[in-house]
């Protein structure tokens, strides 16, 4: 017996957001397709006292350091970056997040282009179901 469930949605709204969604699969794929390296770790400031009773950072004034948490190996390390290391690995940083913030945008699209394609075939099904019927 063949269950055909109708989509309260009309077939041309379907289709619009099908073809809006794959569009942003393309815009997405840009991500992936670029050749600038990534990095897994963050890059921020560390800030910290040195324990000296003299120094400013007694007072609450701490020290900085730019520093890399680096989670490329086995275990998360932090390192401490100078010159133009910080911007490097900033950007390259900067790259994974965004890499893997499109990864999982195209998985939410993904499903939901996998439920639209599902309510457009149910929706051709009926119809092909009502051609039967005039036979």
């Amino acid at each position: 017996m063949i269950s055909i469930q109708m989509s309260r949605r009309k077939p041309e709204s379907l289709r619009q957001e099908l073809d809006q969604l794959l569009g942003e699969l393309g815009r997405l794929a840009r991500t992936f397709t670029s050749r600038s390296p990534l990095w897994e770790g963050n890059v921020y400031l560390l800030r910290r006292r040195c324990g000296r009773p003299n120094c400013h950072c007694a007072e609450g004034d701490l020290h900085t350091t730019p520093v890399l948490s680096d989670r490329t190996g086995a275990s998360p390390r932090t390192v401490t970056l100078k010159g133009k290391d910080v911007e490097r690995f900033r950007q390259m940083t900067e790259s994974y997040r965004r890499f893997r913030e499109a990864r999982a945008q195209v998985t939410k699209i993904t499903k939901r282009i996998l439920h639209i394609v599902d309510q457009l075939g149910n929706i051709r099904l009926k119809q092909g179901l009502k051609h039967r019927k005039r036979e």
